[in-house]
């Protein structure tokens, strides 16, 4: 039984763009995990543990996609 790993959030160093997502599974899929950063269009994006009410609005936007 797969079991989703914890919320994380991409944060650009740069221009300090963010995004917390929160994984439906253990397959990341390509929309979910950021390489680019969106804004600026740098690589270099740090992925991190998200905090606790970040990660708690990603789980709530997960949940209301998938109804």
């Amino acid at each position: 039984m797969p079991i989703p790993p914890r919320p994380m959030t991409a944060r650009c160093p740069h221009c300090h763009w963010q995004r917390t997502f929160a994984p439906s599974s253990d397959a990341i899929f390509r929309e979910e995990w950021m390489e680019i950063c969106p804004r600026c269009a740098t690589r270099d994006m740090k992925i991190e543990r998200a905090q606790a009410m970040p990660a708690l609005w990603a789980r709530m936007k997960r949940m209301a996609r998938s109804r």
